[in-house]
């Protein structure tokens, strides 16, 4: 029985009540009702439900339009709750879930009243009688908002129905919406064929088996409307690498994972850059005869640098596509690279070319760096921070650089010298730094340290046993311990 209290708003028209539904919904809604057209037309084709005798009327081909709006307002009923209670959340209270499951019974309600203002009849089915189309738009889009999560089997909710007792186009719905939920939380470089497979193969009685067949027919019109609406989902295309990733290549990047000392789960990912055989054939016994020194003099710093910056976005693309709970990966970046003319606009063109969330990607430059550059590069760096670009201080230690020079630099995390981690006054160092909104973080670091980082609030370390590894390794492994985790 539905709550008095619940409903607490009055709703005239149909946009009025759709617009009261929180952003995420109503983007949700829309996928669904698109799923939910294309489903609908082939089941119709294919002739399922078009014999019900408890629900006469309700697969013909003259519904294709009303099927969407089946789809569009099947979660009506969330329009009387907040909108930060729209969406199911593991943290809601005894009484937010009680008025939650009512939304299914309230859009039933609410589209009745809706209805009741229009001719119902108007625009469906023409060529059928009145008396023969009267309340059927009605009562589909109501069957879609009270039964669109009952299930085949009676495992469903918020009446446990089964089999017949479920409207035909209730059940287009509700596997169309349960395919928008996994495919856009699904954790993979492909989410749709793999959860497209997985739907079509499912061994359960979740929903008709004949149904499942029309869907397997569809299979191209679903994928475009997957990458439709793609952005809103929040689910990226898998990635075209900007770099031919061939084994013999002369440089690179290896990746190690950096883990919390409490969880021991990945928080970061650091990439080190690698020369091949070709390049590092150099005399590297003479001062200034390092791999960037080299760069540097033969004019090409900025394209390495500009290699790598690619490297590593296709590598946090990979990660974004995949939904890795991570925070992201830090280019251990060659530190000739902020003596280099402003490359703000290179930046600019980096995340036009590779759409990723600059909040993922990292650059490190060293304390050293910081401290005995001249001005031109300490301004460089001021500008990349300023600009919106991540940048860790890398072999810092709390006696060399105070708290406020950090700040000054824009500096999110910093990442403590060695010898910093063996001190007395580690914990008290890093409370410090974490009450001013610095995080902390280690790299490799001594099986023997590793207690002492334990009682710290240092957010992720690089285990010294740690073996370095390439994007595609790091992207399954990571994607087989996201998956054992969910």
């Amino acid at each position: 029985m539905l709550s008095n209290s619940f409903i607490n708003k009055n709703f005239t028209t149909w946009d009025e009540a759709f617009r009261s539904l929180a952003p995420e919904v109503r983007q949700e809604s829309v996928r669904v009702a698109e799923y939910t057209q294309v489903l609908y037309k082939q089941a119709v084709k294919n002739g399922w439900g078009t014999d019900s005798e408890k629900w006469p009327d309700r697969m013909l081909a003259a519904y294709d339009e009303l099927a969407f709006k089946c789809g569009l307002y099947h979660q009506l009923g969330k329009a009387y709750l907040p909108m930060e209670n729209q969406s199911l959340r593991k943290d809601f209270t005894q009484e937010e879930m009680e008025f939650f499951v009512q939304y299914t019974e309230a859009g039933a309600q609410l589209v009745d009243s809706l209805q009741a203002k229009f001719d119902t009849g108007r625009g469906w089915g023409k060529n059928r009688t009145a008396k023969k189309l009267e309340n059927i738009p009605d009562m589909m889009i109501m069957e879609s908002c009270a039964m669109h999560l009952e299930r085949y089997d009676g495992t469903g909710w918020p009446a446990q129905l089964s089999g017949e007792d479920v409207s035909p186009v209730a059940y287009i719905v509700g596997l169309a919406k349960e395919f928008d939920r996994v495919v856009t939380k699904t954790k993979s470089e492909n989410p749709f064929d793999e959860t497209f497979v997985a739907f079509i193969n499912r061994s359960d009685n979740a929903f008709p088996r004949e149904l499942l067949a029309a869907m397997k027919k569809v299979k191209t019109k679903f994928r475009e409307i997957f990458d439709k609406y793609i952005q809103y989902s929040l689910a990226l295309t898998p990635t075209v690498p900007l770099v031919d990733k061939r084994e013999d290549r002369p440089l690179g990047l290896a990746f190690k994972a950096m883990v919390n000392p409490a969880t021991q789960k990945p928080v970061f990912y650091m990439a080190d850059p690698w020369f091949g055989l070709e390049v590092t054939k150099t005399e590297t016994d003479k001062p200034g005869n390092t791999i960037s020194a080299l760069f540097k003099r033969r004019g090409i710093l900025a394209d390495v640098c500009k290699y790598f910056l690619y490297e590593v976005c296709d590598t946090v693309l990979r990660t974004e596509n995949c939904k890795l709970n991570i925070n992201g990966v830090i280019l251990n970046m060659l530190p000739e690279f902020y003596a280099l003319v402003d490359q703000t606009e290179a930046f600019d063109d980096l995340f036009r070319d590779q759409p990723v969330d600059m909040a993922h990607l990292y650059l490190t430059v060293a304390e050293n760096v910081v401290i005995n550059s001249p001005k031109s590069v300490t301004e460089n760096i001021k500008k990349y921070t300023s600009h919106g670009i991540n940048i860790v201080m890398t072999d810092y230690h709390p006696g060399r650089l105070p708290v406020e020079k950090i700040q000054e630099y824009g500096f999110k995390y910093v990442l403590l010298a060695k010898e910093a981690c063996a001190e007395e006054s580690l914990a008290k160092d890093v409370s410090m730094l974490g009450r001013q909104g610095i995080g902390v973080l280690r790299g490799e670091t001594d099986p023997g340290l590793l207690e002492n980082l334990k009682n710290t609030e240092i957010l992720a370390y690089i285990d010294s046993d740690a073996v370095s590894m390439s994007e595609d390794v790091l992207i399954r492994e990571s994607l087989a311990r996201e998956n054992a985790l969910v």
